[in-house]
């Protein structure tokens, strides 16, 4: 079988030496035109928009690998109407997200990036932006799915009050079990001293926290995005901390990746990183990998 890479840089070697050992031929971006007719198998990651016009491309695809968990870059639609098989890689980055969770609820509560700007302006600790501790604060997880749920797992062993979820997949019990209350989503907006999102983007989230949803949000809270871009309304987030209307705010995914809205660049209460949570040697080695050999688990068996 032929398998086409869109993204070389973005797949990990170990994943393409094991289609290798199990007799798939590779091919990079530079021989798209001239394989492209033959292409069996089309593996793609975060920066491929897999939609049915660049599908068309590939007349005889049957498999699409996805090194990653999402599939918002993926037309499934499309693909199944084709009958191409997806195979992805559930669940690999999962411990790499919800550190990074953890460690950007304590950025945004110590005031870090603020005080990291300070110094790297010749001044010394501003004592008007002084810290909070994160013992006795109340979480909010919109999403809790397995990364939300290791969030909440990680967290209750760090003094929190309690932790708020809102998540219509999974009944009260479900996430009891997971050190977590079961709220509706405005109650969560309403209560919860820090809110981290962990949604996929689709028609039914995409622009779900707005500017309606941030302002029922206490004005000492933070808001935090490590899932989809499109998940928050990024015209209204800018207004919203602009107008101070939350404490803070922390992003590490955005709507039209790798452009960013230039809004954000002027504010003080925000930590932007460039879609990093799940950017650790580990989970990159598992996301690819995963995706391998669940594809090949099920070409193999055949």
């Amino acid at each position: 079988m032929i398998v086409f890479v869109a993204e070389k840089e973005e797949i990990h070697q170990a994943a393409l030496h094991n289609l290798k050992d199990h007799n798939f031929s590779i091919y990079f971006q530079d021989k798209f035109e001239k394989i492209r007719g033959k292409v069996d198998v089309l593996f793609i990651k975060t920066y491929t928009k897999a939609d049915k016009a660049y599908l068309a491309n590939f007349p005889n695809l049957k498999f699409l690998l996805r090194a990653g968990v999402g599939l918002d870059n993926v037309d499934r639609e499309e693909c199944e109407r084709r009958k191409i098989k997806i195979f992805n890689s559930p669940g690999s980055n999962t411990n790499s997200v919800a550190e990074f969770v953890l460690m950007l609820i304590l950025m945004l509560l110590r005031k870090v990036q603020y005080q990291s700007l300070k110094m790297s302006e010749g001044e010394w600790r501003d004592k008007k932006m002084i810290g909070e501790e994160l013992k006795d604060k109340t979480l909010g997880l919109v999403g809790c799915g397995e990364i939300g749920s290791l969030v909440a797992e990680k967290l209750s062993f760090l003094g929190v009050k309690k932790i708020l979820g809102f998540d219509p997949y999974l009944d009260r019990e479900t996430l009891l079990k997971r050190n977590t209350e079961k709220e509706e989503l405005k109650d969560i907006l309403e209560k919860a001293d820090i809110i981290s999102l962990h949604l996929p983007l689709n028609k039914q989230t995409k622009g779900i926290i707005g500017l309606k949803e941030i302002s029922f949000m206490k004005r000492t809270s933070y808001l935090i995005n490590t899932s989809r871009g499109g998940i928050v309304n990024e015209k209204d987030l800018i207004i919203a901390l602009k107008k101070k209307l939350i404490m803070g705010a922390a992003l590490d995914v955005f709507e039209n990746e790798p452009k960013v809205k230039k809004g954000f660049f002027s504010l003080k209460n925000i930590v932007l990183t460039p879609h990093i949570a799940a950017f650790t040697e580990e989970a990159n080695k598992q996301m690819s990998i995963q995706a391998v050999e669940n594809f090949l688990n099920e070409v193999i068996s055949k």
